[in-house]
């Protein structure tokens, strides 16, 4: 059936008139509930007259100015003394938890809204009379309700939504069907083409990190480190310098010099769930061009109950039958705690109007790795592609995360809110431990002769052979105890008013980030062995090849070793940032009933980043004699293949950015006697043999091993 063709200014009742006038339906109102309904002329009373339509040409100036001026209008102006407001929260039942995007609708009046972050809805405006107004959310049935409303009136109608599935005995509600509906429902009413992943959708994953979620989204890859931690993330196949994280919209500060900030050492606790923004949108700035990705915080508000305490410890232990690296084997065991406690007050006589979030993580992470490498010669014939350099690597490290949040969300009026947050997260990384051993000659143009080279000609990718040569080195390289610590603090300030259609927000955060990524108090040590040959066998395994002698100096024999040049070395790098950002975001959503808006703001930021490299340290040995080993250490390769390779603790021969060698060339328990000509004062008042004052001076400055004549003279 074709109703009339309109043009004009109409209300909704005389639109309807207009397009039903002279046709077989008819407009008819419910007495009771004032709803209008098109029913076929036969049910209903004489047509009513078509009204004339009255057409004139309006500016979309004119339009836009008339849509804000109402907005702005004041509630108490004699324009709104008809009508009224009504309120509410939408909840689950069985969570006790607001929800956040909940759609509410008053389908009389074609008028849909949707709950915020406290699952709050406001419908402004509203003509006196009775509504039926109607709550959904995904995954939870509907609820209708009746709601009479008088004019200058502002009435309150909650919800408690539920499900079927929530009655029955044989199923049990988890946290992560309540985080996945909660995403869905996000995804749904998003007003652009985005992803959302609630933080406890993928369960209770290994180390609780926002990388560990990130990852899973689609078109994001990440970019791991040697320790298998995923901080850098390349969206659409861009790199991570050319996307923007940010925390509730506002941009989170990076590590150091780049762009990119690092996911790694920040924890999923923090969070409610992430938004993947593909592409670039008009509110955001040309350094997310790949995309954006938006942490979401906890709204305080969002909660059904008085408080809420949640609370977390695990130990995740590696079993003894799962295969570690031997520095490793020490640390099976790590905690992770988390602690969470939720409360909401009545203050200033309001009633549930301010929120308190508070939410402490602790979490240990152990980690181990070993790795082989080879380096072959430039050549598309396996036959003579030999290995001129083969390198083993061992690591071990425990990365120790904390963090605490503090959010309070205060709502002064029924259309504003006030927010304040607090976060500090940390990373701690003070004990990692690398071990590498590397032989190598020649380089990978090299061309092997009958007598004189490094590589015997024959050699190839699986089988290489070295002569006993000097340019044929064994380098052992010992780094740690490593540091590298991040301490990121920021504080945020906010609010947000709703004023009938429009929208304003505007949010102030001051954050700093502070690297420091040094060799500890150690430092790092380079042993090296020249003039020894060697064998390498793949024949067996690639990954733990036979590593045999072939003439020359015994390489097994730690004697035969010496600190390479410049192989005693202690670096100490800072990088400190300072973010300073503002932002205001105006919304006004235009009457129609699909959600369209108009949408304007202003963005300011400073950033600065403070970076320096001091009191980095370079030393060449001049003795002649060997350095003590350390035989506890063992590295993967050892294990597997036997090989004897020695090693030793860079710290001890390098403490507080010192060397400390002429306390340390003795064997624990030796003593020798040294006869020196030295008279020196020690403190107080006796003046002792030169001998007595030679020997209190260095136990004083190292300790029961000092007992060295180098150490008597540079420091007496």
């Amino acid at each position: 059936m074709t109703t009339n063709a309109i043009r004009g200014e109409f209300t909704a009742r005389d639109a309807l008139i207009a397009l039903l006038a002279n046709t077989r339906l008819a407009l008819v109102e419910d007495t009771k509930t004032g709803a209008l309904m098109v029913n076929p002329v036969a049910a209903t009373s004489a047509p009513v007259e078509r009204p004339a339509a009255k057409v004139r040409r309006i500016s979309p100036l004119t339009v836009l100015g008339g849509w804000l001026a109402l907005a702005l209008t004041p509630l108490g102006s004699a324009s709104a003394a008809n009508t009224g407001v009504l309120t509410g929260d939408v909840s689950n039942v069985a969570t006790s938890k607001l929800l956040e995007g909940a759609r509410v609708e008053l389908p009389a009046l074609a008028r849909s809204t949707l709950t915020d972050n406290t699952g709050r809805y406001v419908f402004a405006g509203l003509p006196a009379g009775s509504h039926m107004i109607v709550a959904t959310y995904l995954g939870l049935d509907a609820v209708r309700a009746e709601v009479t409303l008088a004019a200058g009136q502002r009435a309150v109608r909650d919800f408690e939504l539920t499900a079927g599935i929530y009655q029955m005995a044989e199923f049990k509600v988890t946290g992560e069907r309540e985080g996945y509906a909660a995403a869905l429902t996000e995804k749904r009413n998003a007003t652009n083409v985005k992803d959302v992943v609630a933080m406890d959708q993928f369960g209770n994953l290994p180390n609780l990190g926002t990388g560990e979620v990130v990852m899973r989204l689609p078109g994001v890859a990440g970019s791991p480190s040697d320790e298998g931690i995923r901080g850098r993330f390349m969206i659409r196949g861009m790199d991570a310098a050319l996307n923007s994280v940010t925390v509730d919209g506002g941009l989170m500060s990076t590590q150091g010099l780049g762009r990119n900030a690092s996911l790694g050492n920040v924890n999923a606790t923090m969070f409610e769930s992430v938004e993947l923004i593909k592409g670039h949108t008009p509110d955001k700035g040309a350094d997310s061009l790949g995309g954006t990705l938006n942490l979401k915080t906890r709204s305080p508000l969002n909660l059904r109950e008085k408080r809420r305490t949640t609370y977390n410890f695990v130990t995740r232990y590696a079993p003894p039958f799962f295969e570690q690296t031997p520095i490793r084997e020490k640390h099976r065991a790590h905690p992770l705690a988390t602690l969470a406690h939720q409360e909401v007050f009545d203050v200033l006589g309001g009633s549930r109007n301010l929120g308190v979030a508070l939410n402490l993580f602790y979490s240990e992470n152990a980690v181990g790795g070993a790795s082989t490498a080879f380096d072959y010669r430039n050549s598309l014939n396996n036959d003579d592609a030999y290995i001129w350099d083969f390198t083993t690597w061992d690591n071990a490290n425990n990365r120790k995360q904390m963090s605490a949040t503090l959010k309070t969300e205060f709502r002064l009026s029924p259309v504003t809110k006030l927010t304040l947050g607090l976060t500090g997260n940390f990373n701690f990384e003070r004990h990692r431990s690398i071990m590498e051993v590397r032989a190598f000659t020649g380089n990978n143009t090299f061309i092997p002769n009958a007598t004189t080279s490094g590589i015997v000609p024959g050699s190839n990718s699986r089988r290489t052979t070295v002569r006993a040569v000097p340019a044929a080195n064994i380098d052992i390289l010992t780094r740690g105890p490593i540091s590298y610590n991040v301490r990121m603090r920021q504080v945020d300030v906010g609010a947000e008013h709703e004023l009938r259609n429009l929208q304003i927000d505007y949010t102030a955060s001051l954050a700093t980030t502070s690297v420091n990524d040094s060799q500890g108090i150690a430092g790092g040590l380079t042993m090296r062995l020249a003039g020894a040959g060697w064998i390498l066998d793949r024949s067996q395994s690639d990954m733990f090849p036979q590593f045999l002698p072939n003439g020359g100096p015994d390489f097994s024999n730690p004697d035969n070793y010496r600190p390479a040049p410049n192989g005693m070395t202690n670096n100490n790098n800072q990088q400190d940032q300072l973010l300073k950002q503002a932002r205001f975001n105006l919304r006004y959503q235009l009457p129609f009933t699909r959600p369209i808006f108009v949408k304007t703001g202003a963005a300011w930021r400073e950033q600065s980043v403070d970076t320096w490299s001091q009191d980095n340290h370079r030393w060449n040995y001049t003795g002649t004699g060997p350095l003590r080993a350390e035989p506890s250490l063992l590295m993967m390769d050892q294990v597997k293949t036997g090989r004897a390779i020695p090693q030793w603790e860079a710290s001890h021969f390098i403490r507080a950015r010192e060397v400390i060698l002429g306390c340390r060339d003795m064997k624990p328990g030796e003593v020798k006697k040294i006869a020196i000509d030295l008279t020196a004062t020690v403190p107080g008042t006796y003046t002792g043999p030169a001998s007595a004052a030679c020997a209190t001076n260095c136990s004083k400055v190292c300790g029961s091993r000092a007992t060295s004549l180098s150490a008597c003279t540079s420091r007496a």
